[in-house]
């Protein structure tokens, strides 16, 4: 059984992720069996498998969820990462740098 995973996320997205009456966070803790234990004051999210949990991968689900909403998803967006079909790539850097030195090595090629 997967074990308690935890990150943080900024505290401007504490309320995108709990949501009014706590709806996202129980929508986010229904499609993946898991409980969320938010700290919203250090913007700490713990995610912890319930016992009835069906999907071996529902902590890992739960966590790319949380992570798109703390980078701005709109939840109901974020919840789709529960789909196999659908994953969340991150990419370090900037799009303008990035974009400029794809440029640079595609003429130079």
């Amino acid at each position: 059984m997967p074990e308690t995973d935890y990150l943080k996320i900024p505290q401007n997205r504490v309320g995108a992720l709990i949501g009014s009456n706590g709806n996202v966070k129980k929508s986010i803790e229904k499609a993946t069996g898991t409980i969320l234990d938010i700290d919203s004051d250090e913007g700490t999210v713990y995610i912890t498998p319930r016992d009835d949990m069906e999907d071996p991968l529902g902590v890992w689900n739960a966590n790319h969820i949380v992570k798109a909403v703390a980078r701005g998803f709109n939840p109901e967006v974020a919840l789709k990462l529960v789909s196999d079909d659908i994953y969340l790539e991150i990419q370090k850097g900037s799009c303008k740098t990035q974009g400029k030195d794809y440029r640079k090595r595609r003429q130079n090629t």
